[in-house]
């Protein structure tokens, strides 16, 4: 069917709420998101997402199909991420106005492709596509450098007529470019400030899955507010020296250097700052020809020219936060400077600049520096709601991290967990901090502890590893290996003290297959490079064939682990208001041992 036109539809959800987005897409997708457009009511998605997806190198059901060349549009509910693979996360906690807009359009598109001759869906180029409203604007992705380079290009022209006018000179243009460093380095740092803050107070935040908070709203508008605090208080402080115009011509630089730069690394999202800059410089260019004239029609072409740069940035980077959660509110809030950046003409017309006369009076001056302290109150008073408002409780659950290990080599046992500062509950199990940077044994998804406490060991076997054989192979070595669990533990885990390059599985019977690492890259930088996992493994185990570079043996560990922490002598169930962490390797029990050569 892929050779033929197969189209994949597939729906996931990062969280249980907000509006089903379409997050990922097969490469040559213009005659695919043609379709997305028309299919259904109320399309949403765009390009940067997925472009951001595709970089981050992540998988979903899909992974399969896309591999073996189907076409594909993926989409998700991507907002509630604090509900995400926990206790609340059910049926009956799940957004009904998400799950209505994923069924709409679940249908609608299925109805539209169905209709359709698949053929026609493939196409040989990519486009760039935003939604506004439930609107899709897409264009074909070789438009990418012409739309960047003629952002540029009009804000050259911006600068130069300003110079022409004596609005402007070019170094104090090039002075208002250097002194936008600072709100786009201190915005985003200041974000980060807060959510740091926000843990400080609220210590259970810092175990939310993506960072996000059950009900995150006013920590959002928080972040908006504290980034309209800084810019203004920058704006307003610096234009009296650079000057309104060349602080404006110079700060929309950057914008216009984000679209160059993506449509280099990632032209997908380069529209963030192509588009705005077009919108935003040309209705200053045109407002400039217009000033003097008709000073009416000016500020019209302002307003307008701002138009794409809120809508773009604005809107773009609140659809991203609701996907990055306010841990990672740095990454919105650079959105957020360069939209402000890109509409200081429009401030400056709501808060114009003193003329000398103004200068002369003093109390003049309140008016525009009580604007940033009040974007700060607000910012503080929104903070604190946010606080009062979001509160953990059995509905809503602090997210909380334990496992049980156990070594068969030293017949030891300990509790185990990853949280940042333990709720009581999780301190009575681990009362001590873990001072050693390493494990104290390989663990399942290569994670160190950072909280220890003794525990009983079990009377368990722990898994059996038997040695076959090892061999050359050229400048290699080939090691082979049976692994079983006798207690029948759910995942095995192998690892080695050595980079592997290459395992070789036999299982049931089942032909070989080759597994290689996920990150050979980063092979050298861990005592123990390598790791395999196999999920539901047989009765009998499984065959390791391992080639490792160089000659010699390996050492060798494994481990199993079952989930479930219900058995283990001395655990006692958790309060209402907590919740076992979404992570892989919670409330699991590991049981290891070593091979050595």
């Amino acid at each position: 069917m892929n050779s033929q036109g197969g189209v994949v539809l597939n729906w996931e959800a990062t969280g249980n709420a907000g509006p089903s987005v379409l997050f990922e897409t097969s490469a040559d997708n213009a005659e695919l998101i043609k379709k997305f457009g028309t299919a259904a009511a109320l399309p949403i998605g765009d390009s940067a997402l997925a472009a951001l997806y595709q970089a981050g190198n992540q998988n979903t059901d899909f992974t399969v199909f896309r591999q073996a060349g189907y076409l594909e549009l993926n989409f998700a509910l991507m907002d509630g991420t604090a509900a995400y693979h926990n206790s609340v996360d059910t049926a009956e906690c799940l957004d009904k106005a998400g799950l209505q807009h994923l069924g709409s359009n679940l249908l609608g598109r299925t109805r539209g492709f169905g209709d359709r001759d698949l053929a026609s869906t493939h196409s040989q180029d990519d486009a760039v596509f935003f939604t506004v409203f439930g609107q899709l604007i897409m264009y074909p992705m070789r438009l990418v450098w012409p739309l960047a380079g003629l952002a540029i290009a009009i804000m050259v022209v911006l600068g130069v007529l300003a110079r022409q006018r004596g609005e402007a000179t070019v170094p104090r243009m090039l002075a208002g470019a250097a002194a936008a460093l600072l709100p786009i380095m201190v915005a985003p740092l200041a974000a980060i400030g807060l959510w740091q803050l926000l843990i400080m107070v609220r210590p259970g935040y810092a175990t939310l899955f993506i960072g996000d908070p059950y009900r995150p709203d006013l920590y959002r508008w928080a972040l908006a507010a504290l980034t309209v605090t800084i810019l203004l208080a920058w704006y307003l402080t610096l234009r009296r020296w650079i000057g309104a115009t060349s602080l404006a011509i110079g700060a929309s630089l950057w914008p216009a250097i984000l679209g160059l730069v993506t449509a280099w690394l990632l032209s997908a999202m380069s529209y963030y700052g192509s588009l705005a800059v077009i919108g935003a410089g040309g209705g200053a260019l045109i407002a400039l020809l217009l000033r003097q004239r008709w000073p009416g029609w000016s500020v019209v072409a302002l307003t307008a020219g701002a138009v794409p740069a809120l809508l773009v940035l604005v809107l773009g980077g609140w659809r991203l936060l609701g996907v990055l959660g306010s841990a990672n509110g740095a990454a919105v809030v650079f959105l957020f400077v360069l939209a402000t950046l890109t509409i200081l003409p429009l401030i400056e017309l709501v808060l114009p600049s003193r003329t000398a006369a103004d200068s002369a009076k003093t109390q003049s001056r309140w008016p525009s520096l009580l604007v940033p302290v009040g974007a700060l109150i607000i910012t503080v008073t929104l903070v604190g709601m946010g606080l009062a408002v979001d509160r953990f409780d059995p509905s809503h659950p602090r997210l909380t991290h334990l496992m049980y290990l156990m070594d068969a080599d030293s017949g030891t046992a300990m509790w185990a967990s990853d949280d940042q500062k333990p709720a009581p509950w999780i301190a009575a199990y681990v009362p001590k901090a873990n001072g050693n940077p390493e494990a104290p044994f390989p663990l399942p998804y290569g994670n160190t502890p950072r909280w220890l406490g003794p525990a009983e060991p079990l009377p368990v076997s722990p898994p059996r590893i038997d040695f076959l054989e090892s061999r050359s192979d050229g400048d290699a070595t080939l090691v082979k290996v049976r692994v079983t669990s006798p207690r029948r533990g759910q995942v095995i885990t192998l690892n080695t003290d050595r980079p592997v390059q290459n395992t070789i599985i036999t299982a049931d019977g089942e032909p070989p297959a080759t597994a290689s690492p996920s990150y050979p890259d980063d092979a050298g930088t861990r005592p123990w490079p390598y790791e395999l996992r196999f999920y539901d493994p047989p009765a009998d185990g499984f065959v390791a064939t391992l080639r490792l570079p160089g000659a010699g043996l390996p050492r060798i560990y494994v481990s199993d682990y079952t989930v479930g922490l219900e058995q283990i002598p001395g655990f006692t169930p958790r309060p209402a208001d907590l919740a076992r962490s979404p992570a892989h390797n919670s409330d699991i029990v590991v049981v290891g041992r070593s091979l050595k050569p």
